[in-house]
């Protein structure tokens, strides 16, 4: 270069300019491709594991104790103790009268089961 002085129109010399690497370039590619292989081969090796829930989803049975506690025409401080009830495995039609009241004054406290929308001052 120091002997010839090419100019920028100099094809050799804007050749080797263009195939110019920048090692921090080079390397950040090289780390990519090596991570996008490893992401595709776990993508590859998982590609079934959709399928693989157990047999006893728990999402099942919330739904399904939903389902059974909440109807249309429901009282829905009662669906609510249904629904506790099918949760704690018991038997709502078996409890005493004492236990429902207990039962409903303890889901009463809960924030889950306030109505979201104050009524202080409502009339």
């Amino acid at each position: 270069m120091k002997q010839h002085n090419p100019g920028l129109t100099d094809p050799q010399l804007r050749q080797l300019i263009a195939a110019h690497i920048d090692d921090n370039s080079f390397c950040r590619y090289i780390i990519q491709q090596d991570i996008n292989g490893i992401a595709l081969d776990l993508r590859e090796a998982h590609r079934d594991d959709f399928f693989s829930v157990p047999e006893d989803n728990p999402l099942k049975g919330l739904l399904q104790a939903v389902d059974e506690a909440a109807s249309p025409d429901s009282d829905p401080d009662k669906a609510a103790l249904l629904f506790i009830c099918k949760r704690l495995r018991l038997n709502y039609g078996k409890l005493s009268g004492e236990d429902k009241a207990a039962l409903k004054r303890l889901a009463g406290k809960s924030d889950l089961l306030k109505n979201p929308i104050p009524q202080r001052g409502r009339k």
